[in-house]
């Protein structure tokens, strides 16, 4: 989606972002070798065109991107507080991407490993969101390996309606990536909830911020500091930090050096206006 963020007063930067979209940079940054198609639907537009762009400077495959005459993309305003955290707007009804899940047809594309997050969910039609569902679980039978990962919006849907979703696709899912801002949003009880986690999938990653992650994986937990800077801007953080951690693993670190190189970037990206950094 187009992104815009805040500098200072009135005056706004044009970027373009989302939260997929910034996970598969990032992991495509961390793991160079691997191909990485990121599956949309852009509009014909000048921001659509610009969107390309950046995907395709980015080494990402757009084969699988479907443009519709007269759509558009996405749009969302982020604002920060004097310690970064941010606050984000979204215009999200016109987007192209409500057209996906009726282009997709009966199945998605065969691949080795799916990343979806919660808003990938969110952002469809309240009515098409089982059928995307299904859609997911059906890649899954064929061999897919889910990558989930919750990233809950209060702006887009509500707490219950997230976590039905999200009990449909714990046991679909290999790598559950999640935070503390997301469990405390979701549920009274985080324990239960990364219980239930550990009990689906093989690998849980909980991040917490400027503090330790924790990895859960065959019956043990490992805790990995993260790094501590000052903060201007955390958009992208959790994605960065996503992209590296899968990025990492795929070229066969282990997950504690996995978390190490996800936290140097996220910590990167927090000092960046912006969900991307430059690529120097």
């Amino acid at each position: 989606m187009v992104e815009m963020s805040h500098l200072s007063g009135d005056q706004l930067k044009l970027g373009f972002a989302g939260d997929s979209s910034n996970a598969c940079i990032y992991l495509k940054r961390s793991a160079p070798d691997t191909r990485i198609q990121y599956l949309t639907v852009l509009g014909d537009d000048h921001y659509s065109d610009a969107i390309l762009e950046m995907w395709h400077a980015e080494n990402i495959d757009t084969s699988l991107v479907t443009r519709l005459p007269g759509e558009l993309p996405g749009l969302s305003i982020t604002t920060n507080s004097e310690d970064g955290e941010r606050s984000f707007y979204y215009w999200r009804g016109q987007s192209a991407y409500k057209k996906l899940p009726d282009i997709l047809g009966d199945r998605l594309p065969d691949a080795d490993y799916l990343y979806v997050s919660g808003i990938s969910f969110a952002a469809t039609l309240p009515d098409k969101r089982e059928q995307l569902l299904a859609l997911v679980g059906d890649a899954v039978a064929r061999g897919s390996r889910l990558i989930f990962d919750p990233n809950y919006r209060a702006r887009l849907w509500t707490p219950e309606a997230a976590m039905t979703m999200i009990h449909s696709v714990l046991p679909l899912t290999s790598m559950f990536l999640t935070s503390d801002e997301d469990v405390d949003q979701l549920t009274d009880d985080p324990d239960a909830f990364l219980q239930q986690a550990t009990e689906h999938c093989g690998e849980v990653v909980f991040r917490r911020g400027n503090r330790p992650c924790s990895i859960y994986r065959e019956g043990t937990q490992i805790d990995v500091p993260a790094q501590t800077v000052d903060a201007i801007d955390t958009t992208g953080a959790g994605d960065s930090f996503n992209g590296t951690f899968i990025g990492q693993r795929l070229q066969g670190a282990d997950v504690q050096s996995a978390a190490v190189a996800a936290h140097e970037v996220a910590a990167q990206v927090v000092q960046h206006k912006g969900a991307i950094t430059p690529r120097d």
